[in-house]
């Protein structure tokens, strides 16, 4: 709706500039059932496939393409020629998220426009914070462009936080409860792993992009088709992908950052009937987060000494990330917190919401890790002692507390709920 449609009614290419290839397969599928001249470019298709596209560029309406595209002098000594009416850069919020590290390519897309300087152009994205607005427009080089902005947050999509240690039997029974969902994993090994345990007790598929490409879409194709129900997937399934009846979406590791999250977990409900978005976090990850993260000085050092300054920016910038991911986690999902995040402003951490045995076992220092200095002994501490120590706090109004089901909520003294 936002450039397809108006894009119908006048003569010439709309160029979209998108940053899947299993997304921009997604669209130009939709377009060509519509009966719409689209096609797209990357590499996957073979020269021969590609070089009938580019002949054939004045009879399409749409044409799809990876940001490296437009650093192929061949491809813009083509496009030189035909009508060209306007550049979409669809999922915009790339550009910051993925122009710093891993996509280089999007910070090229400021020349590529100076180009066309009188062609129209859009920026598109669910999901866009103050500090990725501004690198929008300087990397895109956008002066003073018409705003349409709504708010990212889905008031039909249920946000659940659950923090416990053996996560396998909770996933069984969404599984067991939901008619359709993903779950998304961070490692192509985890994914591999759990589908194999899966598969014996539920019709299921995995996604990642270590898969043959046949494969890959086989498998998109049967879950959009409602033939398997669940998938199994890396962060490399589901943008834009279009299901109506996804109701479920599960996480079994916190994603790379807030945007991400939502991103992912707008895949669901796409017919506005509702859906649950569950977040399992193992304590121990949260507890370890600093020691995955942390930039220590020798580690700044070497990269120095190595010469490897783009190591440097990345862990610098998941350091970043990885900060706004445990406020967000300690903020229990609230709507209030992600509308905060979103309009760039700061929020202060309110607690965590973690099931109360596990809160003992963690204090009493079981499973190798500890908490709190004051229950450092291998033989853990009596619960009797841990109950005089909380209550003590709460007495003194360093902690508050809150039951919620069987979740305790704790919360540093002088906040709000």
């Amino acid at each position: 709706m936002c450039y397809q449609l108006p894009s119908l009614g006048r003569p010439g290419l709309t160029l979209v500039i998108s940053p899947l290839i299993a997304l921009m397969q997604d669209q130009v599928t939709q377009l060509q059932n519509a009966g719409i001249a689209a096609d797209y470019l990357c590499s996957l298709k073979s020269v021969e496939e590609q070089n009938t596209i580019l002949s054939s560029l004045r009879e399409l309406s749409f044409l799809y393409i990876t940001p490296e595209r437009v650093r192929s002098q061949n491809f813009l000594d083509i496009l030189d020629t035909v009508l060209l009416k306007a550049v979409v850069i669809d999922e915009a919020h790339c550009v910051s998220l993925w122009g710093k590290t891993f996509r280089p390519s999007y910070r090229h897309l400021k020349a590529f426009l100076s180009r066309y300087p009188h062609i129209q152009r859009i920026a598109l994205s669910a999901t866009i914070t103050p500090p990725v607005k501004r690198d929008i427009f300087t990397y895109l080089g956008l002066r003073h462009p018409v705003l349409i902005e709504e708010p990212p947050l889905r008031q039909d999509i249920s946000l659940h936080l659950h923090v416990r240690e053996n996560l396998f039997p909770f996933l069984l029974h969404l599984l067991s409860t939901s008619p359709c969902g993903i779950v998304y994993v961070q490692s192509r090994y985890t994914c591999e792993y759990l589908g194999f345990l899966l598969k014996k007790h539920f019709p299921i598929e995995i996604y990642h992009a270590g898969l043959e490409k046949a494969q890959r879409d086989t498998t998109l194709k049967r879950f959009l088709s409602g033939e398997v129900p669940w998938i199994i997937a890396t962060s490399a399934f589901g943008m834009g992908i279009d299901k109506a009846d996804i109701r479920t979406i599960v996480h079994l590791h916190p994603p790379a950052s807030i945007e991400d999250y939502l991103q992912q977990v707008g895949r669901a409900s796409r017919d506005g009937k509702g859906a649950h978005a569950y977040l399992l976090v193992s304590p121990s990850r949260l507890a370890h987060w600093k020691k995955r993260h942390s930039l220590d000085f020798f580690f700044v050092l070497s990269t120095f000494f190595r010469g490897n300054i783009l190591l440097l920016q990345r862990r610098w910038f998941e350091n970043q990330l990885w900060r706004d991911m445990l406020q967000w986690i300690g903020d229990g999902l609230s709507f209030r917190f992600l509308a905060s995040y979103f309009a760039g402003k700061k929020t202060r951490w309110r607690g965590f919401g973690i099931p109360f045995l596990t809160l003992v076992s963690l204090l009493q220092g079981k499973g190798n890790w500890i908490l709190h200095p004051s229950y450092g002994k291998k033989q853990g501490t009596p619960l009797s002692v841990f109950s005089r120590w909380l209550w003590h706090n709460i007495s003194n109004h360093h902690l508050r507390l809150r039951f919620l089901s069987d979740t305790l909520w704790i919360y540093p003294g002088g906040t709000h709920e």
